[in-house]
């Protein structure tokens, strides 16, 4: 099992939750975290990692050097009957690329909590309105495909958070003119 940016908090904790399990946890990330090492072996390169995983769980933000990152290229390097978990950012696998690996056999299925041209459907009710999208009604038709609408961080803890930081922001802005989380 290969967890990747393991410095991202829900790696870390999907990672533990996999060792409690007993599985083999192994981790890349640009920036290890050796806090980590408790509970996951690092590799020195994304493809060592992803040639030895026979599950790979991807949690990182989305920038411009990981757009597209998982394609057909990077699908050749794994593993003959991978399993795929994008909780991250649509935009980091290219769908066409992993409907490929899915129809040769290289990835044996997916579980995607987001999917690159999400917005105009997700999180939205399409329960009497029809997906003009081919790629997405691919992906819902499949078997060997789990979809969800961008929902894996919503709980109760996450939108608490999500409220908290907006309106502690908010009030850094008030009284300093900036905040911490500013993005631009």
């Amino acid at each position: 099992m290969i967890v990747i940016n393991i410095t991202v908090p829900i790696a870390s904790a999907a990672a533990q939750i996999f060792n409690g399990f007993g599985a083999k946890v192994i981790g890349y990330d640009l920036d290890p975290n050796e806090k980590a090492e408790a509970f996951l072996t690092y590799t020195d390169s994304l493809e060592e990692a992803i040639g030895s995983a026979d599950l790979i769980s991807i949690h990182m933000p989305l920038t411009k050097e990981n757009t597209y990152m998982f394609d057909k290229s990077l699908f050749a390097k794994m593993k003959d009957g991978v399993f795929i978990v994008n909780t991250a950012r649509g935009k980091i696998v290219n769908t066409k690329d992993l409907l490929d690996a899915l129809n040769s056999g290289k990835v044996a299925a997916a579980a995607l909590d987001t999917y690159e041209n999400e917005a105009p459907y997700f999180p939205k009710d399409f329960s009497d309105k029809s997906v003009e999208d081919d790629v997405l009604l691919e992906l819902i038709q499949r078997e060997d495909v789990l979809i969800s609408q961008h929902i894996a961080f919503y709980t109760e803890t996450a939108v608490m958070n999500l409220v908290e930081g907006g309106l502690d922001s908010a009030k850094q802005v008030i009284e300093t003119g900036s905040c911490d989380n500013r993005v631009n």
